[in-house]
């Protein structure tokens, strides 16, 4: 994909959450035609990552506050090993949470630590937005409802962990949600 396309993509999607009552023929068409996830995974250049802020208007999106960021590093490693039944549910709700924050915005889920693709169902249910975002009980944020609508985009941003190591993690450890997950994200990448 080139420039001109996503800077008219993400340009549009700045300002439909900045006028939501608003929404524009463009936004519509966007809405049916690309998902609502997209995937920042440019190793240290951040060229990639600095293009996709510039182009989503983030500063203004920040200072209108409609961005929620969160970081997945090491101190979630506790929430995303496999344990008991339920496993990942302290992960599940902070991101539930995060995205109840983010409702109408922007989520910015800056991913350091590679055990969250162990986990691709949680992070394509918020790209999906098919059914409502539920947290799983016992919740110890008490400030978001148990059930709601998400209707936001998210962007993943993967910091410090090449696409290839990424993809080859979930292949092994999540095979077939990771490809399910990719159907509801967009890996950008730039090409002159």
């Amino acid at each position: 994909m080139d420039r001109e396309y996503y800077e008219s993509i993400f340009t549009t999607v700045s300002n439909h959450i900045l006028n939501p009552d608003g929404m524009t023929e463009d936004y519509k068409h966007y809405y049916r035609g690309l998902n609502k996830g997209c995937i920042v995974a440019d190793g240290d250049s951040g060229e990639v990552l600095d293009f996709v802020k510039k182009s989503l208007q983030y500063d203004k999106l920040k200072a209108a506050g409609k961005i929620e960021e969160i970081t997945i590093d090491d101190s979630w490693s506790h929430a995303l090993r496999k344990k008991e039944q339920m496993s990942g549910r302290e992960a599940w709700n902070e991101l539930v949470a995060a995205a109840y924050k983010a409702n109408h915005g922007l989520l910015v889920i800056t991913i350091k630590n590679i055990e969250i693709f162990k986990h691709c169902w949680k992070l394509k249910q918020l790209a999906k937005q098919e059914a409502d975002l539920e947290t799983w009980p016992p919740v110890s944020n008490k400030h978001i409802p148990e059930k709601f609508p998400f209707d936001g985009n998210v962007l993943l941003v993967i910091d410090g962990i090449g696409w290839t190591r990424v993809y080859e993690y979930a292949k092994k450890h999540n095979n077939g949600e990771f490809d399910a997950m990719m159907q509801f994200y967009s890996r950008v990448r730039i090409e002159d």
